[in-house]
């Protein structure tokens, strides 16, 4: 292999991390819902997730490179057909309100716990910011925060890392309290076969279209490679992330950004600066998602577009006020998961239709020459 093609798939491997670390994983609650309620069983959850997604993300890739997809509603008319396709473009935009309600939760709730603000002025100063970007147009400012990403990912890890070791005694009593059901935890399924096939069918809203406008462009090779990779890793990273909060099980019950906890809980100075750092993360999370709500209905920088933005990022602000973080993304995994899940078998469907139709024309053209 050469450098160029070894540096394609570096490429990949980090693009497909990047695109799908969100605050799901950096508050820790994606590790704690799909990953903890089933202790060392966990490690199942990550293979069946890791396993899955990469076979359906080939998929998306097929549909990039041979269907021409690019986007995400074109991808859903090439697996599901034209009426689904619809059907799941108007469930995208739910989809990007609910999760803009969650972060905005998330943004409240970090400047709660990190810097002692009320979780309503929180939410309040997470919506205006936010509105405010998107509405006079400086949402494509945003793209230099992406850089914050690798090193919030380094602050997990290395967080991760030192809770682990500092508490790793904890984890065997931990993990039988887990299983045993002495916690209330919120989970998204009651196994972890149905919780990696749940956190499968949560990437998939985020993957097909990203993946598929991705094979239109690139070489499908490394594409391919690279981005398997990367989706191993992610589940890789998203058990690992599970230890730290089963070591210290009995004191983050009743934490919104878990992660931010355990910083602090490990130097104060480390979670000052990751709570900086996460809520830039909300923040460049939050202003897409209002951004396509907005281009949805009106053109940008119309009196209506604002007028949209600012409704929409008041009504999220309701639903954030109302209902704390972790309740609202556990309601957005289970719902999204079987919406995903329920691409991922028209997905399965399609590709038998398509090795049926080519084995037929085969049969066909075997025929014909045997008549000749």
């Amino acid at each position: 292999m050469n450098k160029s093609f070894l540096g394609q798939v570096y490429i990949f491997v980090g693009s497909s991390l990047g695109y799908l670390i969100g605050g799901g994983f950096m508050s820790g609650q994606e590790a704690l819902q799909y990953y903890v309620p089933f202790g060392y069983y966990g490690v199942f959850t990550a293979l069946t997730f890791s396993t899955i997604i990469i076979l359906v993300n080939l998929g998306f890739i097929y549909a990039g490179k041979y269907g021409h997809c690019k986007k995400g509603n074109e991808v859903y008319s090439f697996f599901c057909g034209s009426f689904m396709a619809r059907v799941l473009e108007w469930f995208s935009v739910a989809f990007c309100f609910s999760m803009f309600v969650a972060e905005i939760a998330a943004g409240g709730s970090v400047l709660h716990e990190q810097y002692g603000l009320p979780l309503v002025v929180g939410a309040i100063f997470t919506v205006v910011i936010t509105a405010v970007t998107v509405s006079i147009g400086l949402n494509s400012v945003l793209k230099s925060l992406g850089v914050i990403m690798p090193f919030l990912t380094l602050f997990v890890i290395v967080i991760a890392s030192v809770t682990v070791y500092s508490n790793f005694s904890t984890i065997p009593d931990n993990v039988v309290a887990v299983e045993t059901h002495q916690y209330n935890l919120l989970q998204v399924a009651p196994n972890w076969f149905l919780s990696g096939l749940g956190l499968v069918g949560l990437m998939v809203l985020f993957l097909s279209s990203f993946s598929a406008d991705l094979a239109t462009k690139f070489p499908i090779k490394p594409l391919m490679i690279g981005q398997s990779i990367g989706l191993f890793l992610y589940g890789l990273l998203d058990m690992f992330s599970a230890y730290p909060i089963l070591s210290t099980i009995d004191t983050i019950l009743d934490k919104q950004i878990i992660n931010l906890y355990l910083a602090q809980s490990v130097w104060a100075p480390l979670g000052m600066a990751f709570g900086v750092l996460i809520f830039f993360a909300i923040y460049t999370i939050c202003t897409p998602l209002v951004y396509v709500l907005g281009a949805k209905f009106a053109t940008e920088g119309t009196k209506k577009h604002k007028i949209i933005i600012w409704g929409v990022s008041f009504a999220a602000l309701w639903g954030a006020v109302v209902f704390p973080f972790n309740q609202i993304i556990n309601i957005v995994y289970i719902v999204s998961g079987y919406v995903g899940i329920f691409i991922v078998l028209l997905m399965i469907v399609k590709f038998v239709r398509i090795l049926l139709a080519r084995r037929r024309m085969l049969a066909n053209e075997q025929r014909g020459k045997e008549i000749i």
